[in-house]
């Protein structure tokens, strides 16, 4: 994969190819992913065998960790307790990042 493709498009082709999952980056059963692990896959060319942490997910994409946490928290706010927050479709994370820029 081209290493200059925005985070957003990485989510959607990632998107394309796995199932969404929650609290973590990726589940093997199922190929199921994160917005982050979605780019991870994108990014990589091919599903992520070996889960890696997420301080080297945010390396290898090159995000900031601050952006990095605000999809972590669109992607699983239905892991929280909070009743107000929203849970996001990866696609959605994606419109939000493409409307930033990135």
């Amino acid at each position: 994969m081209d290493k200059n493709i925005p985070l957003s498009e990485l989510i959607r082709i990632g998107s394309k190819i796995t199932s969404k999952c929650q609290g973590w980056l990726t589940q093997q059963q199922g190929h199921k992913t994160c917005a982050l692990g979605a780019a991870l896959t994108a990014k990589r060319g091919e599903f992520i065998t070996k889960t890696p942490s997420l301080e080297s997910a945010i390396a290898e994409l090159g995000v900031d960790r601050s952006l990095a946490d605000q999809v972590w928290r669109m992607n699983d706010a239905i892991k929280s307790n909070d009743p107000n927050k929203e849970v996001h479709t990866r696609e959605q994370i994606a419109d939000w990042l493409e409307r930033q820029g990135l």
